[in-house]
């Protein structure tokens, strides 16, 4: 015979609900931790996308017939591309 009993049941689900709120807790402070990183966090382009925009507005920035094709070939597959 086995002394089966349905508290333990309950206990163990009560025991497995505990853990998961716990986990849940750890997880969202660790998602504000990093929200409140992210406006820390420079975009990786930034510093080139200034230089390029002070290089337009000074007239100083080249635009080749090469560059222009490229970048509307790059355009092209970026819209073509199923997501």
């Amino acid at each position: 015979m086995s002394s089966y009993c349905a508290s333990d049941d309950s206990e163990l689900k009560l025991g497995q609900s505990l853990e998961q709120e716990t986990k849940s807790a750890q997880l969202q402070a660790e998602i504000r931790k990093y929200i409140k990183l992210l406006p820390e966090i420079p975009e990786p382009n930034v510093t080139r996308v200034q230089e390029l925009k002070e290089q337009i507005q000074q007239g100083t920035y080249a635009v080749t017939p090469e560059m222009v094709g490229e970048t509307a070939s790059r355009l092209a597959l970026r819209f073509l591309r199923k997501e």
